[in-house]
């Protein structure tokens, strides 16, 4: 059996299209919220005539975490939504899970790694762990992944209206206690009880 990939190009284009708008608005919120401190820091930075450069905010780990914040919802409405699994379902709650798990051991890294060894706050004067951070890495990681979380938010946010709208894979509680209800009732009435 042939798969028509042209069928299934469409499918996911007519889904995009119908549940877009609405999971765009979503995620251009969340991703502003969640880069707060970013925005935040910028301006104040700005305010008080500090020069700085955008890697202020990544060279931390900072993007790991908000990648985590991002996944980490993708992950829940994903998982609340299982009864639409399809192909890309799996595959983006897979992702997401993996990524997430990815952004956290990641950002537990630099953070260990970047920390004193006597916990002291003035690190300057205190020893570090004899690691060092590889910037390029920790910049291009943390900001695909911030991408990937970005993407990850605006799939599971189209799935998740998709399910509210009724849409054709769309499976209510109500309903599958009532068909279970009405197979349960055929049942019993099918028994002889003699």
């Amino acid at each position: 059996m042939a798969i028509n990939t042209d069928e299934i190009g469409k499918k996911i284009i007519d889904f995009f299209k119908s549940h877009f708008g609405e999971a765009l608005i979503y995620v251009l919120i969340t991703t502003g919220g969640s880069l707060m401190p970013v925005w935040g820091g910028i301006l104040l930075f700005k305010l008080f005539s500090i020069n700085s450069d955008f890697w202020v905010f990544v060279d931390q780990g900072q993007f790991y975490l908000f990648s985590a914040a991002l996944f980490t919802p993708s992950c829940y409405q994903l998982y609340r939504n299982k009864s639409t699994t399809n192909l890309l379902h799996s595959f983006v709650f897979l992702s997401s899970i993996f990524l997430l798990i990815v952004s956290a051991i990641l950002f537990a890294g630099v953070s260990i790694f970047d920390l004193p060894l006597d916990n002291s706050v003035n690190s300057s004067s205190s020893p570090t762990i004899p690691f060092k951070i590889n910037d390029d890495f920790l910049r291009l990681s943390s900001l695909v992944l911030f991408v990937f979380s970005i993407s990850t938010a605006l799939i599971s946010q189209a799935i998740e209206n998709k399910v509210r709208s009724g849409g054709p894979d769309s499976v209510e509680v109500s309903d599958l206690r009532n068909g279970y209800v009405d197979e349960l009732s055929d049942n019993f009435d099918k028994l002889d009880i003699g």
